[in-house]
């Protein structure tokens, strides 16, 4: 089968990336320009070896009144032409001074893309984008200060999107219309220099080929071509590190810093998106990667909406920030209050000797001056204080839960009983120096706390 020079260079492309599949429906977005007429008599090359079924789509962004009907006819004409079923949508995108934000117009055109996709059952959608457009993506994420993925340029691949033309120059694209009689419209939007790219593509590269950067648009192209591998090792070198590193729980995630710890920084910031589920600047993944290596042990760390956990050698990520739990009670006989935090159970009960008697740890003995008393139950919080049962003075709470192995990542949810700002209790714990029992007391004030599964304290 004799193809032309570009439509074997395209055929290998396809091949080597896997852009397609022999017989899949193919949705070819059709401009009328230039590039997307050249893909469109290539794919027609390439289409008796392939098999492919082939549908046109065209979209009219309503932003040129005088140009856009006949873009619209002269793509209807070429389907026509070649017998193909036609897509075609009218985009309302306004705009009071003439110009629209590129970014909605591209948000717009993907959603027509995966509305076109959706509804013929495609297996591929193929754009027109050539290395021109590369070369412009580049140099303009370059001078935004983008990271190794967006300097990898427009993907040649990504979910149904496929471009096979990237790697190829607009004279070579020029060449083959010209070869073969191509007929196509000249968008004048392109030399409207209101918008950021075309002054790139009118202004900056023909500047660099008068420097001597004769090839700048395909040498930008390459290099794209050669990050975007970078990022794909990295995501797959990623993705090992994942299995291996993170566990998925109901509502955390736990991220072992051992082999975190081993791996190239950059893969590490991947991870960390990856752990935080959610958009992250370079600043913000910078300040989670130094976070999770340098902070210490029972350290936390929010951000957005995220609660991070320190905890030896695990991070934990908490997507449920959760308010502290606060809840009142009165201390009298047959009190009993449910909460996020555990169940307490208040008990009048007979004293059996002096002291602070303990029936479990889980059970604390006061005296009877408490009953009347309003209480709090709530989660514990930095900076709260207790004074200690028979060694006197005063102690950070979380430096008794330190001392008790509580690991960091329960003491957010760790309760704490109070009586007037006075922590009287840390339930499983310590209880304090207040309201002890003493010898001539006859009754006791029995409180016994029940636990909620997220304490389950770590084994000695």
């Amino acid at each position: 089968m004799k193809w032309s020079g570009l439509a074997k260079s395209v055929h290998e492309t396809i091949t080597v990336h896997a852009l397609a599949a022999k017989r899949d429906r193919i949705v070819l977005a059709l401009s009328g320009g230039l590039d997307s007429v050249v893909l469109l008599h290539l794919m027609l090359e390439l289409q008796p070896a392939w098999e492919w079924e082939l549908i046109l789509g065209h979209i009219d962004h309503g932003l040129r009144p005088a140009a856009d009907p006949g873009e619209s006819a002269f793509c209807r004409g070429l389907a026509e032409r070649y017998g193909l079923q036609y897509l075609e949508e009218k985009l309302a995108l306004g705009g009071k001074s003439g110009i629209v934000s590129e970014a909605l117009a591209r948000d717009q055109r993907y959603a027509v893309f995966e509305k076109w996709a959706s509804a013929s059952a495609a297996d591929v959608l193929m754009t027109g984008h050539h290395a021109g457009d590369q070369a412009e993506t580049v140099l303009y994420r370059m001078l935004t200060g983008a990271g190794i993925a967006g300097l990898s340029g427009i993907p040649r691949k990504r979910g149904i999107y496929r471009r096979p033309l990237l790697d190829i120059p607009r004279s070579e694209l020029l060449r083959y219309a010209a070869e073969h009689d191509l007929k196509y419209c000249e968008d004048s939007s392109n030399r409207d220099q209101r918008y950021f790219r075309n002054r790139i593509r009118h202004r900056l590269l023909p500047f660099l080929e008068e420097l001597g950067f004769r090839n700048a648009e395909s040498a930008l192209a390459a290099s794209a071509a050669s990050l975007e591998n970078a990022v794909e090792s990295l995501a797959h070198y990623t993705q090992m590190l994942k299995e291996e590193a993170l566990i998925e729980e109901d509502s955390r995630q736990r991220l072992d810093l051992i082999p975190f710890r081993k791996a190239a920084p950059a893969a590490q910031r991947m991870l960390l998106r990856e752990f935080f589920k959610k958009h992250l600047s370079r600043k913000q993944a910078e300040q989670l990667q130094r976070f999770a290596l340098s902070a210490e042990s029972g350290s936390t760390l929010r951000m957005q909406d995220r609660h991070f956990m320190k905890d030896r050698d695990v991070l934990i990520c908490d997507r449920r920030i959760e308010k502290t739990e606060c809840r009142e009670l009165l201390c009298r006989a047959g009190v009993v209050v449910h909460t996020a935090l555990g169940d307490l159970k208040v008990q009048q009960i007979k004293a059996i000797g002096k002291g602070d008697f303990k029936i479990s740890r889980h059970c604390a003995c006061f005296s009877p001056e408490l009953l009347g008393k309003t209480l709090l139950l709530r989660s514990w919080k930095a900076g709260d204080r207790m004074r200690l049962f028979g060694r006197g003075g005063e102690k950070k709470v979380s430096d008794i839960l330190k001392d008790e192995k509580i690991p960091a990542t329960q003491k957010p949810y760790y309760p704490l009983l109070l009586f007037e700002d006075t922590v009287l209790w840390i339930p499983g714990v310590k209880r304090s120096g207040q309201f002890l029992l003493k010898k001539e007391h006859d009754e006791a004030v029995m409180i016994t706390y029940t636990k909620p599964s997220v304490l389950t304290r770590r084994k000695q």
